[in-house]
Protein backbone atom coordinates (compact mmCIF):
# COMPACT_ATOMS: atom_id res chain seq x y z
CA UNK A 1 0.00 0.00 0.00
CA UNK A 2 2.88 2.31 -0.46
CA UNK A 3 1.79 5.86 -1.14
CA UNK A 4 -1.55 5.13 -0.18
CA UNK A 5 -1.45 7.41 3.02
CA UNK A 6 -0.30 9.87 0.55
CA UNK A 7 -3.11 9.84 -1.50
CA UNK A 8 -5.67 9.90 1.49
CA UNK A 9 -3.74 13.54 2.49
CA UNK A 10 -4.19 14.89 -0.93
CA UNK A 11 -8.06 14.25 -1.35
CA UNK A 12 -8.76 15.04 2.44
CA UNK A 13 -6.68 18.72 1.25
CA UNK A 14 -8.53 18.60 -2.31
CA UNK A 15 -11.74 18.57 -0.60
CA UNK A 16 -10.94 21.24 2.08
CA UNK A 17 -9.80 23.75 -0.89
CA UNK A 18 -13.13 23.72 -2.55
CA UNK A 19 -14.68 26.94 -2.59
CA UNK A 20 -18.04 27.34 -0.53
CA UNK A 21 -17.67 23.73 1.16
CA UNK A 22 -18.88 21.90 -2.01
CA UNK A 23 -17.18 19.28 -1.39
CA UNK A 24 -16.23 19.25 2.53
CA UNK A 25 -14.71 16.62 4.26
CA UNK A 26 -16.61 15.18 7.53
CA UNK A 27 -14.70 14.17 10.60
CA UNK A 28 -14.49 11.00 9.42
CA UNK A 29 -12.92 11.71 5.97
CA UNK A 30 -10.12 14.04 8.26
CA UNK A 31 -9.16 10.77 10.49
CA UNK A 32 -8.78 8.89 7.48
CA UNK A 33 -6.27 11.26 6.13
CA UNK A 34 -5.02 11.43 10.20
CA UNK A 35 -4.30 7.68 10.91
CA UNK A 36 -3.26 7.26 7.38
CA UNK A 37 -0.25 9.49 7.99
CA UNK A 38 0.37 7.78 11.25
CA UNK A 39 0.67 4.55 9.36
CA UNK A 40 3.02 6.14 6.90
CA UNK A 41 4.75 8.22 9.77
CA UNK A 42 4.34 11.67 8.91
CA UNK A 43 3.34 12.07 12.65
CA UNK A 44 3.81 15.77 12.32
CA UNK A 45 1.10 15.91 9.44
CA UNK A 46 -1.15 14.02 10.99
CA UNK A 47 -1.19 16.83 13.72
CA UNK A 48 -0.99 19.52 11.28
CA UNK A 49 -4.31 18.12 10.08
CA UNK A 50 -5.74 17.49 13.32
CA UNK A 51 -5.29 21.70 13.36
CA UNK A 52 -6.38 22.02 10.00
CA UNK A 53 -9.73 20.26 10.69
CA UNK A 54 -10.49 22.60 13.54
CA UNK A 55 -9.64 25.89 11.13
CA UNK A 56 -12.20 24.55 8.63
CA UNK A 57 -14.74 24.17 11.34
CA UNK A 58 -14.49 20.63 11.51
CA UNK A 59 -14.81 19.40 15.40
CA UNK A 60 -12.50 16.38 15.55
CA UNK A 61 -13.55 13.21 17.19
CA UNK A 62 -11.88 10.75 19.64
CA UNK A 63 -10.56 8.79 16.50
CA UNK A 64 -8.88 11.68 14.74
CA UNK A 65 -7.07 12.52 18.56
CA UNK A 66 -6.73 8.83 18.88
CA UNK A 67 -5.13 8.64 15.59
CA UNK A 68 -2.69 11.84 15.97
CA UNK A 69 -1.25 10.05 18.82
CA UNK A 70 -0.95 6.84 17.81
CA UNK A 71 1.38 8.63 15.42
CA UNK A 72 3.49 10.30 17.84
CA UNK A 73 3.77 7.06 19.70
CA UNK A 74 4.63 4.90 16.91
CA UNK A 75 7.95 7.44 16.64
CA UNK A 76 8.20 7.84 20.77
CA UNK A 77 7.40 11.45 20.57
CA UNK A 78 5.34 11.37 23.42
CA UNK A 79 5.33 15.11 23.76
CA UNK A 80 4.39 16.26 20.87
CA UNK A 81 1.07 13.25 22.56
CA UNK A 82 0.78 15.05 25.47
CA UNK A 83 0.23 18.61 24.03
CA UNK A 84 -2.87 17.15 21.64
Amino acid sequence: RGGAWETALELVEEMAAQPGGAARPSAHSWGTAIDACAKGGDWRRGIELLHGMRAAGVEPTVQCYGAAIAGCASRGEWRAALAL
